[in-house]
């Protein structure tokens, strides 16, 4: 599932749970698989307040899991 604007998702990242608000997703062009840049807002978690951005792809998508729809 890809994240889309304005939804909520768990991240684990360092064997710890945060919950991330995705406020910007593009995809990352010319690559062989589909990988997507995810800017969010961390909600809770380690870093609250703050913004960061990953890269989900094949290898890292476990780490994403939705919360709300």
């Amino acid at each position: 599932m890809i994240p889309c604007i304005g939804d909520v998702w768990q991240v684990t990242r360092g064997g710890k749970h945060n919950f991330v608000l995705v406020t910007n997703v593009a995809i990352v062009p010319h690559t062989v698989h589909e990988e997507y840049e995810v800017g969010y807002q961390i909600l809770r978690g380690n870093g609250e307040g703050r913004t960061d951005w990953d890269i989900i792809n094949s290898r890292t998508r476990w780490r994403w899991r939705k919360v709300t729809d």
